[in-house]
Formats: C-alpha cells, sequence, structure tokens
C-alpha cells in the first residue's frame, strides 16, 4: 500500500508570518508531512526572521485567501492538502492519528475542531454536513483534499470570495459544493484534530448579519446551492438578515449576492 503523504499549508500574511512559523515550529519533522506557509502579497523574506529547515516558505504576489488556497493545491507535493490559517494549533499526535485514516485518494477527508482557548468543541457537531446544505457547515480549516483528484477535476476556490475580495465568507463552501457536483466523495472524520479559538463574542450572529459584505456573501452561497433549496436559502436568510438590520435591506443585500455572475476571473 502507498505510504500517504500529506501538505500542512498555511495562508497568512507578513505581518503574521512569525505566528505561522511557530505553529510549524512545535510540531516534529516527518517524511509523511509537508509543511508549507504561503504569504499573500509579500516577494522577500521579512529581516530578523528564522525558518526551521522543515518548513518550506513561498511568497505569493497576489493577496485573497481563496488565492492563497489555490496555490497550495498547485505547489504541494502531498497526497492530500489541508488547509490552515496561522491562528489554529495542532499537535503530533493529531498528525499521526489522521495520516493513517486518509486511504481514498479520491474523496475529501472533513475533520473537526477543538478549542484552543477553552474546554469544548468549536461548533455543534450533532448537526448534518452532508450534502450542499451540509456543506455550508464546514470550515475551511476542516477541510483535507485530494490533490490529484481535485487537479483532474478542475475544482478550485473561487478567487472572488473570501477574505481579501469583496465577498469576505463562504468560500470554503462553494469549493465543497463543486466537489459534490463533481462526483467528489466527503468523508467526515468523527474526532478534534486541530484547535482554534472559539472567539465567542466574534462569532455572535449580529455582527455578521449586520455585515453587509458577509450577508451579500451568503446570496452568492444561495446561489450555488440552486434549485428550491438555494431559494429557500434566499427567503430564510433573507429574513434574518431583515431581523437583524431592523430593515428589508437585509433582504435586498442577499438577493444582490445571489445575482451577481461569480465566475472565476
Amino acid at each position: 500500500m502507498k505510504n500517504i503523504t500529506l501538505t500542512l499549508a498555511i495562508s497568512t500574511l507578513s505581518s503574521r508570518l512569525e505566528a505561522a512559523i511557530s505553529i510549524f515550529s512545535a510540531l516534529h519533522s516527518d517524511e509523511r508531512v509537508e509543511f508549507l506557509i504561503l504569504v499573500q502579497g509579500a516577494n522577500t523574506h521579512p529581516e530578523g526572521i528564522n525558518v526551521p529547515t522543515h518548513i518550506r516558505l513561498v511568497f505569493l504576489d497576489s493577496i485573497g485567501l481563496s488565492n492563497s488556497r489555490n496555490s497550495a493545491l498547485k505547489l504541494a507535493c502531498g497526497d492530500f492538502v489541508w488547509f490552515l490559517d496561522d491562528d489554529i494549533s495542532i499537535e503530533d499526535q493529531d498528525i499521526r492519528w489522521l495520516i493513517p485514516r486518509l486511504t481514498d485518494l479520491q474523496s475529501i477527508y472533513v475533520c473537526q475542531i477543538r478549542c484552543s482557548d477553552c474546554h469544548g468543541l468549536y461548533k455543534d457537531y450533532s448537526r448534518n454536513r452532508k450534502g450542499k446544505l451540509g456543506a455550508l457547515r464546514i470550515s475551511s480549516i476542516e477541510i483535507i483534499a485530494p490533490r490529484l483528484a481535485i487537479e483532474h477535476k478542475g475544482i478550485t476556490f473561487n478567487s472572488r470570495i473570501g477574505l481579501g475580495t469583496g465577498y469576505p465568507s463562504g468560500e470554503e463552501n462553494l469549493f465543497i459544493i463543486d466537489a459534490i457536483e463533481n462526483g467528489i466523495d466527503i468523508i467526515f472524520l468523527e474526532k478534534p484534530v486541530i484547535g482554534h479559538p472559539c472567539q465567542i463574542e466574534e462569532r455572535k450572529p449580529a455582527l455578521s448579519w449586520r455585515n453587509k459584505a458577509q450577508v451579500k456573501s451568503k446570496g452568492v452561497i444561495a446561489r450555488q446551492v440552486g434549485g428550491t433549496k438555494g431559494l429557500a436559502l434566499i427567503v430564510w436568510w433573507g429574513i434574518r438578515a431583515s431581523q437583524y438590520n431592523r430593515s428589508l435591506k437585509g433582504l435586498a443585500w442577499i438577493v444582490q449576492g445571489y445575482l451577481t455572475q461569480m465566475k472565476q476571473k
């Protein structure tokens, strides 16, 4: 049986490079694992920052989380690519548990997140995450993608959505929906193998529902879901956005996003 290899790909900015390096510095070198850091909007190595030899740095001219994720897919050497942020925590034992379970090179694996700043899980994992609607409950740092299968199907992150664009959320949802439409199976790992700050205050619903750009992103997602389910999301999300904003402008934002053409640049 082939020895599976895994690329851990952190997307970051030059201002956060040291934080990203510290995540990988805490891990032991492993011949099965590639440690890749992609630095957006930078073309030179910042002075005074030491990089351990087992970490590979790539500097990108482009800005945008989706662009960075796509670069990870192009530049990675591993059989699987795990999309990571620069504020996660991960331990050697997580990787040792994970790699033997990555056996299907045609499927995306989706893991669970634990809170790194408190006890408990990052989200409610009892809720269904299967199918297109279930894909809306998947976070990017949970996604472990089979590199060659994704490349063969021509699946990418839409560079017009995600942090660094006018539509700052939902790129991972579109990616999973695209994978489902292209016949990629999703395998769920019922174990938290990565940590992330819970940020309970920052994740209060009112903050996102009052953010015009984030609400418009939901309209884009509803369009990708498509059909009656997509239209139902427009109604449901439109009602919620209008309630939080105490105005029909919330519904208008959703519709604006829904009507936006999101073809890749």
